[in-house]
């Protein structure tokens, strides 16, 4: 009769240790999703911080001026840099006038900060001294009516893979 009652305690502990090693791999395997479903929800969080940046001018009850224009060149400069200038990991920003890329900033062709090039493969034009003096006229001289050109973001093309923002076109527009 003792070995009897030893032998259920000794079952009865085998299937509170079956049970208490169930619940912990049930914990395991629920905390694992958990923080898989938090990344996955981090990463789509930066990723819709990273675009807005870019989608903010696309808006069509704003008018985009030169300067909107420079700060995303500005940022674009910023994302290939620390991208190293690899093509696809970058974004590439163009101004289009008349039909024609006027001015461009790619995300293969290292340039220096506050350039664009001409049309998409063009010499380097610096942004201050060549460029800004054409867009910032101001309509008829007359600070009422804002400058000659306004700015429309025609497009925003996005990474297949990634879903970045990787392309940026603007079309200036004379008022």
């Amino acid at each position: 009769m003792e070995n009897a009652s030893k032998a259920l305690l000794m079952a009865a502990g085998v299937l509170i240790g079956i049970l208490v090693i169930s619940f912990m791999m049930l914990l395991l395997r629920k905390g694992g999703q958990m923080s898989s479903e938090f990344d996955s929800q981090l990463s789509s969080n930066e990723l819709v911080k990273f675009n807005s940046q870019f989608e903010l001018y696309q808006r069509s009850d704003i008018e985009n001026t030169f300067f909107d224009v420079i700060t995303v060149v500005n940022l674009a400069y910023d994302i290939n840099t620390s991208a190293q200038w690899q093509p696809r990991s970058g974004v590439t920003v163009q101004i289009w006038e008349r039909g024609n890329c006027k001015y461009s900033i790619s995300d293969s062709n290292e340039i220096k900060k506050h350039t664009m090039q001409e049309g998409t493969s063009g010499t380097e034009k610096d942004i201050y001294s060549e460029i800004v003096g054409k867009y910032t006229q101001l309509k008829n001289d007359d600070p009422a009516q804002g400058y000659q050109y306004k700015f429309v973001c025609e497009e925003i093309g996005y990474n297949t893979a990634s879903g970045k923002v990787d392309q940026v076109i603007f079309r200036a527009e004379e008022r």
